[in-house]
């Protein structure tokens, strides 16, 4: 593992790639031969998260991203609050919108819930 920010990667005399870097903790620029290279930036939950998992009284899991089950991960730990998307955990966007679509019909049901029992009081 390098932390660093690549400038340029070409291919080296052994077809392997060249990365040329700066080296974040040393601050020097470097050129370096891999057998492999992943790029990966950084994510992290949003500032504000741990001011509203308080005000809301949902729970945050180690890496301060919003707790969930595994087998249910738009549910919170407080009943009706749900998540999705990046504030559970660090995912791509196919996989965040269909986290929304699961979060949304699980608010929905809750809403039709409590309107059919509206209904029933009125009558």
């Amino acid at each position: 593992y390098v932390r660093g920010r690549v400038a340029e990667i070409t291919e080296g005399p052994n077809h392997n790639p060249v990365v040329i870097y700066e080296d974040t903790k040393e601050r020097k620029v470097k050129a370096e031969e891999f057998e492999m290279v992943i790029l990966a930036t950084a994510c992290a939950p949003s500032k504000g998260i741990v001011d509203l998992s308080r005000i809301v009284g949902f729970e945050l899991d180690d890496y301060q991203f919003v707790k969930t089950s595994s087998l249910s991960p738009v549910d919170t730990t407080t009943p009706g609050i749900f998540v999705c998307g990046c504030a559970e955990s660090p995912m791509d966007v196919p996989e965040s919108v269909a986290q929304a679509s699961s979060a949304a019909e699980r608010a929905a049901e809750i809403a039709f819930q409590e309107d059919l029992e509206k209904e029933k009081a009125v009558a």
